[in-house]
This record gives C-alpha cells, sequence and structure tokens, in this order.
C-alpha cells in the first residue's frame, strides 16, 4: 500500500509541472485557464489525499515539515480567506473570474497544497525543475510551429489550433513572451548556479536560445523589460556570490547573463530592425498604470471593510465597472471592461485590501530573504529552485 501511495503522490506532483504550461482545451468554452485550473485541483487534491492516507494507514504518524515561507503563506491566504466570505461577488472570489479562473480562492489553495505537498514528499526538488525544463521545450516548440504556419497547413486541427502564433501556455502570445522572459532568467539563473544540474548542458543552451529568439521574433516590449529585470538579478546575484556565501566568483559563470543584458539594451534603446524578421502579432490592450491604482484606491475608499479586506480576490472587473475615471471614455479602449489591471500589486490591493496587499509584499520579500540564507547552504539549493518552480 505505501509503495501505490508513493506512486500516485509522486505522479500526481510530476504531471502537474509536466501538464500545466501544455494544458488546453479547444473543445469547451474557456480553452486555457479553465482546463488548467481543473487540472491543478484535481491533481493537488489526489496527491495530498494519498499523502494524508500515507500519514495515517502506512507511517501510523502525521508529520509536516515547516518551512520559513510557512506563516508569510498562511497570513496571506488567510486575508484571502475572509477577504472572499466578505466578497462584493462571492462566486467570482471562490472560482474566479470569467476567463481568469487562476484568480479564485480555490486556485489560490490549489497553488498552497501542492506547496505543501512538494516540501514534505519530495526528496529530490531538482528533478521537478527537469520536468519543468521538458515541458517548457515542448510548449516552445508548440508556438514555433504556430508561428511559422505548419499547424496552419493541417485543416483538420481545430480552429484554436490553426491561428497564427498559438501557444498552449497563455491566450496571447504576450502572455507567452512573459512565461518565455521568466524560463529565460532561470534558465541564467542554472548556468550560474552550476551546482544546480537539470538537462544535459547543451540542451540548457539550446532551449533557453530558442526562447531568446522566440522573443526576438515576436519583439514584445514588455517581455524585454521583464526579461531585463530577472537577468539583472541573476547577474546581482552572481556578483554578491564572493560577498554573500564566501566563494570566489568565476567570470566564466556570468558571461551569459551580462551578454544578454547588453542584448536587450540594445533591443530596447536601439530602433535597429531586421527586416523580415520580426513578425507583426497584435498588441493585448493593458490598462494603464495611472488607471489602476486609481482604481484600486477608489476600491479601497468605498468602506472600512474594503479598506482592510477588499472588494474580494477575482473582483476586479467589478471594481473597474464602478470606479473607472470618467475620462477612460474618451480614450479609444472606452469598449472595453478589464478584469485585470496594469499590474498585480494594484490588484492585490484592490481586491484584498490594505492587509492583503501588506501580507503579499511580506512574503515577496520574506522569499527573497529565505532565499538569500538558504543558498548560503549549497546542499539547499535544489529545495529553494524547486519552491521556486
Amino acid at each position: 500500500m505505501g509503495k501505490l501511495l508513493n506512486f500516485i503522490i509522486k505522479t500526481s506532483i510530476y504531471l502537474v509541472v509536466f501538464l500545466i504550461p501544455l494544458a488546453w482545451n479547444p473543445w469547451t468554452f474557456e480553452a486555457f485557464e479553465f482546463t488548467k485550473q481543473y487540472l491543478l485541483i484535481f491533481l493537488v487534491l489526489l496527491g495530498v489525499l494519498a499523502w494524508i492516507t500515507k500519514m495515517i494507514f502506512v507511517e501510523r504518524e502525521l508529520h509536516v515539515k515547516r518551512t520559513p515561507l510557512d506563516l508569510p503563506i498562511f497570513l496571506f491566504v488567510l486575508v484571502a480567506t475572509v477577504s472572499t466570505f466578505f466578497s462584493a461577488d462571492l462566486w467570482s472570489s471562490l472560482f474566479g473570474y470569467y476567463g481568469r479562473f487562476s484568480d479564485g480562492l480555490l486556485g489560490m489553495l490549489a497553488v498552497v497544497g501542492l506547496y505543501v505537498l512538494v516540501v514534505n514528499t519530495v526528496q529530490r526538488p531538482a528533478s521537478l525543475v527537469r520536468v519543468f525544463l521538458l515541458s517548457a521545450s515542448a510548449a516552445l516548440t508548440i508556438g514555433y510551429l504556430s508561428l511559422f504556419g505548419v499547424l496552419q497547413q493541417f485543416s483538420q486541427l481545430p480552429p484554436l489550433l490553426q491561428l497564427t502564433g498559438f501557444n498552449t501556455v497563455a491566450q496571447s502570445l504576450e502572455g507567452f513572451s512573459l512565461f518565455l522572459a521568466f524560463l529565460i532568467s532561470f534558465l541564467a539563473f542554472l548556468a550560474v548556479r552550476a551546482e544546480v544540474k537539470q538537462l544535459p548542458f547543451a540542451g540548457n543552451f539550446l532551449l533557453l536560445f530558442a526562447s531568446f529568439g522566440f522573443l526576438l521574433i515576436i519583439d514584445i516590449p514588455k517581455a524585454w523589460v521583464v526579461l531585463f529585470i530577472g537577468l539583472l538579478l541573476v547577474l546581482l546575484f552572481g556578483l554578491f556570490q564572493r560577498v554573500w556565501i564566501g566563494e570566489v566568483i568565476r567570470l566564466r559563470r556570468l558571461w551569459l547573463p551580462f551578454i544578454l543584458l547588453l542584448l536587450i539594451v540594445i533591443l530596447l534603446f536601439s530602433p535597429t530592425r531586421v527586416p523580415g524578421f520580426t513578425k507583426d502579432v497584435p498588441e493585448e490592450p493593458i490598462l494603464s498604470q495611472e488607471i489602476s491604482w486609481s482604481i484600486a484606491a477608489g476600491t479601497l475608499s468605498e468602506s472600512g471593510k474594503n479598506l482592510l479586506l477588499g472588494s474580494g480576490p477575482g473582483t476586479f472587473a467589478l471594481d473597474f465597472s464602478r470606479h473607472k475615471p470618467a475620462d477612460f471614455n474618451l480614450t479609444s479602449q472606452w469598449q472595453l471592461r478589464f478584469d485585470r489591471p496594469g499590474n498585480y500589486l494594484a490588484e492585490v490591493l484592490a481586491t484584498t485590501g490594505i492587509l492583503g496587499f501588506l501580507s503579499y509584499l511580506g512574503l515577496v520579500l520574506w522569499f527573497l530573504l529565505a532565499s538569500l540564507v538558504f543558498l548560503k547552504d549549497k546542499r539547499s539549493i535544489p529545495f529553494v529552485v524547486g519552491v521556486m518552480v
């Protein structure tokens, strides 16, 4: 029985990591978010139930590993839970808003369940990273096939697959480009930290340069900005290795993020483009930062409850309808109803209030601090990388 439960636990975790970037369903009313959330909740629930069953009937002992992130995560989830039960739209707060099912309380609890499951059951977190990179490679391959029209040659495919720029990760190429920006930064981190071994050396670099090439082709400015910040953090981390960890810096480890940063600076500030190389992709309409923060401030000013707990997770579309400025109707986006702001912090502030905003910032800052402390011990590096994924 113990072997069967271990197999269920391990399989559920690995399937989550591998399938979430690839899962989509063109035959339902919502092809991406809804399918991914169903998959996430089902597999995590299956793994958690198997883990609890193993502790009760096999080990006959209940034990949960503790990490420095437990308290910040618990506080943020607690605030989100209380905010949900006082939400302006209970169903959206529980299950997520249409088209964005990941911002509901159930989706949040599923992510926390995955975190607890990984911390308590995975002995080699680095293997999860290998599975994630394989999944990302498959998603990138599908993106290339669609971008160059290979998929469009098969008329029997579902209509969604025949769209130029189709990808399995997100509903738009902008979302996919942000995923690739994170992926490149993560691969650069793996190159700097030689102790973390995942795919073969050549495989990591092939995936990195293929991702960078995809970003060059679609040329979305927001992705370059995100990638610049990510690579800058990797480079700063490498430069502070000697001071913080006490090991001698090997400059050959830092050449990759340094050269990529130089290329990004050239791409951001130079009007030079290679004719016929960059493809025109439709831009996703995004709410301006000024209006995003204005709506968040307006939501908090509604009542004392909103000031502390916000309008409830997944209810930014309602906040937008109530508090968008009058001059928004004079812009070219007047006919659009936004369900998300221009940045996630404004959404956290509007939907979970001051308490949620402060607990979320505390969680992020504590994660960075805890990562620096753990990275002093090279044996803990795979654990930190596994939690990141």
